[in-house]
């Protein structure tokens, strides 16, 4: 009890830090044409349930909105209920709901790490490495889409890692749901489900437990699965697969005619090379945290122990999650913009191999150093996330613009800066 009622404390003062700073961040090129899509959104829904007018789902468009709009009618349902007039009260509270909701897949991220690593304070720690990246940080105070997308996952990760370790009705709905509504989100998260599918599929034929509920749990899963997509997208309501399919053949490679600032070179968007995503996340990510996911990577790859481990599928979901996306976005070639914000659905996995890459290091410096456990700790903890924390502290609220020691003494010089304009108060 006494362990709970610590943590609560800790996290309730994480998310009460972070409102306070809510203020300090500017309004992205995007947000008012996503506001007033939001408002005609929920006009036209309000429209519907009061008179039952189908027709008016012909009045959108769902080529240019791409994404789904359940963040775009929340916020214009509390605009509306709330009786918010002033820009500056409208898009701060955008901005609280957008923290909000990032905070929520710290608080998710957590649980997930809670019930795979079995120890509260080991959890935390995992919690921290998804907590503070400085740029992805800086971008759950604005970042409605690709920010949203990563929080909706990671709250994503506790129930199906229930659901494999369980194998109950509930956890599986639960899980399905949630991945309907990061579809609903950005249709690019339609391969969560489809990797949870075949590895679950698989961990039956393996442990040979076959049963004919198996039929039953498919269709409830199909099912949860379409409902969280038109619970985030309700506008697709007619012909929800049509929509969802049609949206993701135009989103894996939108098309978009826009050049990037590249090894300072303006770049067409559509002829970006292979390594630009690589690079992007290479220069932008704490290089000790790079150094730790490779490491938690690698001994996940040689370790033949993880054969008989009871998480083994948990943790192939995990690595299936972080390589799919990269392998994908070359073979679609995929048109790519803004840094690698485009991908920041697939930190929470890569947050889960730097933890197991850091209690590896701190594993090997146990039996190099003469010093007690806790000590080794403390000591790899400091080493791991001052540097971050420092510069999150220093570049406050501009850590979209984080960049390591590997993108030169200059790094404006070669690559994108404030991209989203969020620079202007």
């Amino acid at each position: 009890m006494k362990n709970i009622i610590i943590f609560t404390l800790a996290f309730l003062i994480i998310y009460l830090t972070g409102l306070y700073f809510v203020a300090d961040y500017g309004i992205s090129w995007d947000e008012v044409i996503h506001h007033h899509w939001g408002v005609e959104t929920y006009s036209i829904m309000s429209e519907f349930i009061n008179s039952n007018i189908s027709d008016n789902f012909n009045h959108f468009d769902f080529i240019s909105q791409g994404p789904g709009v359940w963040f775009d009618l929340l916020t214009a349902f509390i605009e509306d209920k709330m009786d918010l007039q002033s820009s500056h009260e409208i898009y701060y509270m955008r901005h609280a709901l957008t923290y909000s909701i990032y905070f929520i897949g710290c608080i998710g991220f957590f649980l997930f790490s809670r019930i795979v690593f079995k120890n509260n304070t080991l959890a935390l720690i995992a919690t921290l490495f998804y907590l503070l990246h400085p740029r992805l940080l800086g971008n759950g105070f604005y970042n409605f889409k690709d920010s949203i997308l990563q929080a909706i996952i990671a709250i994503s990760l506790f129930p199906i890692a229930k659901a494999f370790l369980t194998q109950h009705i509930k956890w599986i709905c639960i899980s399905a749901c949630i991945m309907g509504i990061s579809i609903a989100t950005r249709v690019v998260a339609i391969y969560i489900p489809v990797i949870f599918f075949i590895l679950f599929v698989i961990k039956i034929f393996i442990e040979k437990d076959f049963h004919r509920k198996w039929f039953l749990y498919f269709f409830f899963f199909i099912f949860s699965l379409f409902a969280g997509i038109i619970i985030g997208w309700p506008t697709i309501i007619e012909d929800p697969f049509y929509n969802v399919i049609r949206n993701f053949n135009i989103m894996k490679n939108a098309p978009w005619d826009g050049a990037v600032f590249f090894f300072g070179e303006y770049i067409q968007a559509s002829k970006l090379a292979w390594y630009y995503i690589p690079v992007w996340f290479i220069i932008t990510t704490p290089i000790i945290y790079l150094f730790l996911l490779f490491t938690g990577l690698i001994i996940f790859i040689r370790n033949p122990l993880y054969r008989t481990n009871n998480t083994l599928f948990i943790d192939l979901f995990m690595l299936c999650g972080l390589v799919v996306p990269f392998v994908s976005i070359l073979y679609f070639n995929s048109t790519l913009y803004d840094g690698w914000r485009h991908m920041f659905f697939v930190y929470p996995f890569c947050a889960f191999f730097m933890y197991k890459g850091f209690i590896i290091a701190i594993g090997t410096l146990k039996k190099t150093l003469r010093l007690g456990g806790n000590t080794i700790m403390i000591i790899g903890l400091i080493l791991v996330f001052s540097a971050p924390v420092i510069s999150i502290i220093n570049l406050h609220p501009h850590q979209q613009t984080y960049f390591n020691a590997f993108a030169g003494k200059d790094p404006m010089q070669k690559f994108d800066g404030d991209y989203w304009g969020t620079s202007y108060y």
